[in-house]
């Protein structure tokens, strides 16, 4: 038990050290084309649905920001220095809003198992 609890702190120490290197080098890498940490992800069921709960404005500019980044690849370029300064790659609703239906979900099982 000793060791484990041992194992732990030094694994928390290392990520919290890590941690923030790794998200300036995700922001600096979503920057680059001009897209959010929400728009990589591999959607769930329950992401999926919050997608959908999105006002049709955020899902329009989430589909420019996507079609945006696959252009800009496909031409071996990058946003402009100025544009990748205003970029916000973590900003969003839709991780909140898939929290949310993971919840939702897992209370409707919770209620037909009772």
């Amino acid at each position: 038990c000793y060791l484990a609890n041992m194992a732990t702190a030094m694994i928390d120490s290392v990520l919290s050290r890590v941690a923030p290197l790794y998200g300036r080098m995700m922001a600096k890498e979503l920057n680059k084309y001009g897209l959010r940490c929400e728009d990589i992800l591999v959607l769930s069921p329950a992401a999926e649905v919050a997608l959908s709960r999105l006002p049709a404005e955020e899902q329009l500019n989430r589909q420019k920001r996507m079609i945006r980044a696959v252009d800009l690849n496909m031409k071996h370029e990058q946003l402009p220095a100025a544009l990748q300064a205003v970029q916000e790659p973590f900003a969003g609703d839709l991780l909140r809003l898939t929290v949310e239906v993971e919840a939702e979900v897992a209370e409707r099982e919770l209620l037909q198992n009772y």
